[in-house]
């Protein structure tokens, strides 16, 4: 992809790989174009990569030479680093004092082994002056070793391992709930934010918030499309978008100095329903520019969250058991959208056309607003209108000036039968209702001018 310095690359896309032959679009054609990017098999590597005696590599598959290419003393680190719940500096800046203590210097070059079983591609970095923090995270069965490996001079770097470590925790305990698919993975510090099997390319960012943001994005990847074997190129939004939901919940656990979940909202909210936006059913090597990363990244970031809301509204742990559910019955067979829906209406136990059909296939937007408000004493009735064409969950807020003094919420399926309007009764313990508003920062509104009711 990429040569970073004078002695610093990262090695993509260079081999000739077979196109994917699949049940439902035979052979895939669509080229790879930048921008719409895996559709791989999966496969088995044997990797040899042999290069001069003051270089490291690091890559896709477990190194299964380690010993014969790292120096005693770095070689018995990264023995350490493989049974170490705490961060080990496998090579730190001190050893570039004497750079022979680094990799085995008897030969003039080393021979590199790695291997990988069932990963869909094969990607390696080098560098002859980067550092390498490890450890290893537990993930429900196995031990996955985790490693930062950078440019001394890229400060955020530093804390990279932790934050990989953490993601990679996370991702297997909590949302997806599944464990990490890889026994590995590396973030290398090159250029950009690129994710590949077990290794991630990625630039120095000057805040800690985009270090902490791009590296989870990027192991994210791990699931979605590489565990999965997600056909990209056509549809985006079952690798993009997941991984880009379920980044946000780790992305403010680690760091809150920005609401990832509230900014994907407002980047959907910016191109929802004008003339540049296209459902996400389009295929996306059809898609360019700012309507590409819309129906890939952004709405489906929306419509995955609003599916979760329905289904934990249903049955807490519901949206849970369902995306497992979607992960053990379909990882390594090439899923398609239908692949995904039906699962997840297995799960619920219920059609969710109401839902799929607007979000995924249709031209529209979401706008809830405030149509009356009738109140007797204590009670409120409020009507609200869907003026949009998507579902979205109905917030009721009571306000006595700035203090909330009732919350009334319902998730999406309110909206299930078709109806553009609703009554919902509402209630306070306390008199001097004067405000009601409607939707929160995480429920697109097109239209927020129209959700606030004042009660003279």
């Amino acid at each position: 992809m990429g040569a970073y310095d004078s002695t610093v690359f990262f090695i993509a896309y260079w081999y000739p790989q077979v196109a994917v032959y699949d049940d439902i679009y035979g052979w895939d054609l669509i080229e790879y174009s930048g921008s719409t990017e895996f559709y791989n098999d999966f496969n088995n590597y044997n990797i040899s990569i042999t290069v001069p005696n003051n270089f490291g590599i690091w890559a896709t598959g477990e190194l299964i030479n380690a010993g014969k290419v790292l120096s005693p003393d770095v070689y018995s680190r990264y023995l350490l680093a493989q049974k170490s719940e705490k961060i080990i500096n496998i090579i730190s800046n001190p050893d570039y004092s004497d750079k022979h203590l680094i990799f085995k210097n008897d030969n003039p070059a080393n021979i590199w082994k790695f291997k990988a079983k069932g990963v869909p591609d094969f990607t390696f970095g080098l560098s002859d002056h980067f550092l390498w923090d490890a450890k290893i995270v537990f993930d429900g069965t196995k031990n996955v070793f985790v490693s930062a490996v950078y440019d001394p001079a890229s400060a955020q770097f530093y804390e990279v391992c932790d934050v990989t470590s953490r993601t990679v925790e996370m991702m297997s305990h909590k949302l997806p709930g599944t464990p990490f698919p890889f026994p590995k993975i590396t973030v290398f510090n090159g250029g950009g934010g690129m994710e590949s099997p077990m290794m991630v390319n990625m630039g120095a960012n000057g805040e800690r918030i985009w270090m902490v943001h791009t590296t989870v994005h990027e192991v994210a990847h791990s699931y979605f499309p590489f565990h999965m074997g997600i056909n990209e190129r056509r549809y985006a939004w079952m690798d993009e978008g997941w991984t880009q939901m379920l980044s946000e919940y780790i992305q403010y656990a680690i760091d809150t100095a920005i609401d990832f979940r509230q900014r994907n909202v407002k980047r959907y909210l910016d191109m929802a329903g004008s003339f540049d936006e296209v459902p996400m059913m389009y295929p996306s090597y059809m898609i360019k520019r700012n309507a590409y990363g819309n129906a890939s990244y952004f709405r489906p970031a929306a419509a995955y969250n609003i599916l979760k809301d329905v289904l934990d509204k249903k049955q807490l742990g519901l949206f849970k058991l369902a995306l497992v559910e979607y992960i053990n019955r379909w990882n390594g067979k090439h899923p398609t959208p239908y692949d995904f829906f039906f699962t997840f209406e297995d799960v619920y136990y219920d059609n969710l056309d109401w839902f799929w059909e607007p979000w995924f296939f249709e031209h529209g937007y979401p706008d809830l607003n405030i149509d009356s408000v009738i109140s007797e004493g204590s009670y409120y009735k409020v009507l609200v209108d869907n003026s949009g064409t998507m579902p979205v969950p109905v917030i009721i807020f009571l306000w006595i000036n700035n203090d909330k003094h009732g919350v009334y919420e319902y998730s999406a399926d309110v909206w299930k039968d078709g109806k553009d309007e609703l009554w919902f009764d509402c209630y306070s313990e306390t008199s001097g209702i004067n405000k009601i508003t409607l939707g929160n920062k995480y429920i697109p509104d097109a239209d927020s001018t129209n959700n606030v009711w004042n009660i003279k």
